[in-house]
């Protein structure tokens, strides 16, 4: 009795072979790669463990949020590393449902390869405004090399709008 594989599930085998080896390459090359500013905001005692992956890294949006005292305006501030060179535009809405305030805006910059701090300032429309106290602020990242996205990135954070 002869055993016969598919060709399919021949090649599909090679191909995750070849995976496994190139993430087994990656994670030995990548612990020894690691950003000074990565370090800076890692305790040392996790330094070897962390990895910079290409595209966009573990965004993050800051816990409290600078309102305006037009009670319009909201100052959202956060941290994102991305490929250096290319375009970043992230996309911010905050919401807020103890009054129904809703404010959008963004902010675009070019990516420099390390951990970078971006700040955009988004802007209630509309008759509500914002108070201080809980809302949400949610975002959208997106990446651009030579006119084509490199990558997309989206998440939300509770947060505290707090006076100037």
């Amino acid at each position: 009795m002869k055993f016969h594989i598919p060709r399919f599930v021949l090649v599909v085998m090679i191909v995750l072979a070849l995976f496994g080896f190139f993430g087994f390459l990656d994670s030995l090359l990548g612990a020894t790669q690691v950003s000074p500013a990565l370090r800076a905001v890692i305790p040392e005692a996790h330094v070897a463990e962390a990895r910079i992956f290409t595209g966009v890294i573990s965004p993050s949006i800051e816990s409290e949020l600078a309102l305006g005292s037009n009670r319009r305006l909201v100052e959202v501030r956060g941290h994102i590393a991305c490929e250096e060179g290319e375009q970043l535009r992230i996309d911010v809405t905050v919401t807020q449902g103890a009054t129904g305030a809703v404010a959008r805006g963004h902010t675009q910059d070019v990516c420099t390869g390390d951990i970078q701090v971006w700040t955009a300032r988004v802007v209630a429309r509309g008759p509500v405004a914002s108070v201080t106290g809980a809302a949400e602020a949610c975002a959208v990242a997106q990446t651009r090399s030579r006119g084509h996205v490199t990558d997309a990135y989206s998440w939300c954070k509770g947060v505290t709008l707090v006076s100037e």
